[in-house]
């Protein structure tokens, strides 16, 4: 076994996490990889009366009614339909919730000491929506904590 193939972690101390990078807007996000259920074309979504803008409706994964959420609405960037508009189906406490995002670049694997909490440089900067931020080959991605997003879209 060469370096390449080693494990990511020895002896339960976990030194990588794997995350699913995705785009709402110009602006890259991510979300650790253990909460995804599964990725999906947008379906038909069934409108719900009095549901607010962010929240389209509900769709139907495997027999299960699952509520969508438009996280590009939730963050403020334009929400249109496009063939790389995807449902990012994820775990939230004992529910799934369908996230509606512009389109999945891909799985990262990022080392631990990868992620910073946003404020780190001491600028006051901080959303409770935006847990970390991690340093990419390719830039910055935000990570998205799942369950303040969701329950700041409520």
């Amino acid at each position: 076994m060469n370096a390449a193939t080693l494990p990511t972690h020895a002896a339960g101390a976990r030194t990588r996490e794997q995350y699913l990078a995705f785009r709402l807007g110009e602006t890259d996000y991510a979300l650790p990889l253990l909460r995804i259920v599964e990725i999906r074309l947008v379906p038909a979504i069934r409108p719900v009366p009095g549901t607010p803008p962010h929240i389209p409706g509900v769709i139907d994964v495997r027999g299960v009614v699952v509520p969508v959420v438009d996280l590009r609405v939730v963050v403020g960037v334009p929400a249109a339909f496009d063939r790389f508009t995807v449902a990012v189906v994820v775990k939230h406490v004992w529910d799934m919730v369908a996230l509606v995002v512009d389109g999945v670049t891909g799985v990262r694997d990022l080392p631990a000491g990868a992620l910073e909490p946003l404020g780190a440089a001491g600028v006051g900067v901080g959303t409770p929506l935006v847990a970390a931020v991690a340093r990419a080959a390719d830039g910055l991605l935000l990570v998205l904590d799942v369950d303040a997003a969701l329950a700041g879209a409520r």
